[in-house]
């Protein structure tokens, strides 16, 4: 959402014209909008995108999240008449649903780019860009929310009973899926609070409440930070477990390498979440401290380090069934839970060891 940086890198301007004119004016009145509607910064009807908008940029990301839309798509037809060749019951507790969150996010970030081609032939109307910023604003939550689900999935169908840096499976659970909406639920309001209609503009040089709107911004998108470096470490964790602890001697090959295969589109998906929250703390804090401000001013960092990595990271979920790969082998189709009958078969030969797993995975 680059308005919304371009928004404090205004509101830097015309707060410190403030302190020295009583009365602001637009620095011109003579600026008329072009056939966009497009105006420089510091003229009369910026809407606080300090750079031309590219509609083909626009489109090609529109393009992009309409193809994982139909991919996730794709996942639940054949999910749908899986279930129907199957003939099988399950508890709403045990469904993922990693195909419908993902469809969601997609077709959030399809309106968002389509707003925002909207957008670039209209750049007078701020609906266009209120709508299109709070859609892209909140989605690498919902990014990684999608790999909270997958990974507290993992971590109790495979190691309910074993710690992980200091939590238990259930309460990182509870821990992960309490603190995420809420962090959603900020970002949000953070996005009201910045909306066009807040922002500062040559005719009012200060915003109260864009300032809360960005303080609280800046708050949220720190917490996620850490959450998301938390959960790369977990992941980083429990990709180990599997690859060093005897899980390998008696897991079936084909459950593991795909269970590690999950886990490396999981950390692929986490690590694009963190590149977008570095980008953005850097832009913001150009509020702050002045540096790297032509982050805020160039539309090419907006796509390569936001649209880019959050699209990365959710599309690569198109590519494995994460959904199947963690019914295979769950909890509660071991008697034991989750990957505990190793220790039950540690004296049984080789022939033994691989009927038990056998069983415990019919």
């Amino acid at each position: 959402m680059p308005s919304l940086a371009a928004a404090s890198s205004s509101a830097t301007t015309l707060l410190a014209s403030d302190s020295t004119s009583p009365s602001p004016v637009c620095l011109s009145t003579t600026v008329q909008p072009d056939a966009n509607g497009w105006v420089p910064p510091g003229t009369c009807g910026y809407l606080s995108r300090p750079y031309y908008p590219s509609l083909t940029t626009a489109l090609v990301f529109s393009v992009a999240a309409a193809a994982a839309l139909a991919g996730f798509a794709l996942r639940i037809a054949r999910r749908r008449r899986g279930r129907l060749t199957e003939r099988k019951t399950r508890l709403w507790r045990d469904i993922l649903g990693v195909p419908w969150l993902g469809a969601f996010i997609s077709t959030c970030l399809l309106i968002a780019y389509v707003l925002r081609a909207f957008g670039t032939r209209h750049q007078q109307e701020p609906v266009f860009v209120a709508f299109s910023d709070t859609l892209i604003l909140v989605c690498p939550i919902l990014v990684f929310a999608l790999n909270c689900v997958i990974l507290t999935k993992m971590i109790r169908t495979s190691f309910p009973h074993s710690p992980l840096l200091g939590l238990t499976p259930q309460t990182l659970s509870r821990f992960l899926l309490t603190l995420t909406p809420l962090l959603a639920v900020s970002h949000l309001i953070a996005a009201v609070l910045i909306a066009p209609k807040h922002r500062p503009s040559p005719s009012r040089p200060s915003s109260p409440t864009a300032m809360l709107g960005l303080q609280l911004y800046l708050v949220g998108i720190g917490i996620h930070e850490v959450l998301v470096g938390y959960t790369f470490a977990v992941s980083v964790l429990l990709f180990r477990k599997f690859t060093t602890t005897e899980v390998t001697k008696t897991v079936p090959s084909m459950m593991g390498a795909n269970r590690c295969g999950v886990l490396y589109v999981l950390l692929f998906s986490l690590a694009g979440v963190l590149v977008r929250i570095a980008y953005r703390l850097v832009e913001l804090s150009a509020f702050f401290t002045g540096y790297f401000r032509g982050l805020a001013h160039r539309e090419v960092f907006f796509y390569a380090l936001e649209c880019g990595p959050v699209l990365a990271a959710l599309g690569v979920w198109v590519l494995v069934d994460a959904e199947r790969v963690l019914e295979t082998g769950s909890a509660g189709s071991m008697g034991g839970g989750g990957y505990e009958y190793h220790e039950i078969g540690e004296g049984l030969a080789g022939d033994d060891e691989v009927g038990l797993a056998r069983v415990g995975t019919g």
